[in-house]
């Protein structure tokens, strides 16, 4: 398989990175290492789930389906990566415990820009700051510090980045979870809304996430 660089790849890795979670475990039946990768998401999160579930036809020839589990309001998604490990190392795709950019989506704004709306639509929020000055912040939570992630960012968007580490108590896929955690944060500016607009804006699948920024985008470079 002869997968290249693309904006689908990009989306697809970016909601990897967010939403998915990568198991290795040993059968008990065949004794054989299998590798999964695994989502779960919420209803509002379903958009995206199907988007990823496409994709993953379409790069991988994945076909598996989405199912709701049991009464929780929880729907989930697993495919089997074993026999593409070699194809994602070939790639510079990872699956670590923070997001990281593959290395042809540094500099490259149009993969950046998919591979941001699949972090967004993963893990991501856009915040509205201040009413009579308005600020736009696109903020990515993970478990760990997004070092490379930040780094990247600053380099092709042009743009400071904040990292802030946190811990106590917050609501994830509906369950209250205490621990540690890491907000990255970067405000959409006149130095890099042409960029955003064009590269991720049109990968977003959240509605009411692309909508947000959308917004604030057109209301505040309407004449741009």
């Amino acid at each position: 398989m002869m997968l290249k660089p693309s904006e689908k790849l990009a989306y697809w890795v970016g909601v990897a990175q967010s939403d998915g979670y990568f198991k290795k475990y040993r059968s008990k039946a065949t004794k054989n290492i299998l590798y999964w990768l695994s989502l779960d998401v919420s209803e509002s999160s379903l958009p995206m789930l199907k988007k990823f579930q496409v994709l993953s036809t379409k790069l991988f020839s994945r076909n598996a389906s989405i199912f709701k589990r049991g009464t929780r309001h929880v729907w989930s998604y697993h495919i089997g990566i074993g026999k593409l490990l070699p194809i994602f190392e070939r790639l510079d795709i990872s699956f670590s415990c923070q997001p990281k950019p593959p290395l042809w989506c540094r500099g490259e704004p149009k993969f950046l820009g998919a591979y941001l709306a699949g972090l967004i639509d993963g893990d991501g929020d856009i915040r509205i700051k201040r009413k009579r000055y308005p600020q736009c912040v696109v903020r990515i939570t993970s478990g760990f510090r997004q070092l490379e992630l930040a780094k990247t960012i600053r380099e092709t968007l042009q743009c400071s980045v904040s990292i802030i580490s946190r811990k106590g108590e917050r609501v994830l896929k509906g369950r209250k979870i205490h621990g540690a955690w890491s907000e990255m944060e970067f405000y959409v500016s006149s130095k890099n809304h042409e960029l955003i607009k064009q590269f991720v804006l049109p990968h977003l699948m959240l509605l009411y996430k692309k909508v947000k920024l959308e917004t604030f985008i057109g209301s505040k470079w309407s004449s741009a």
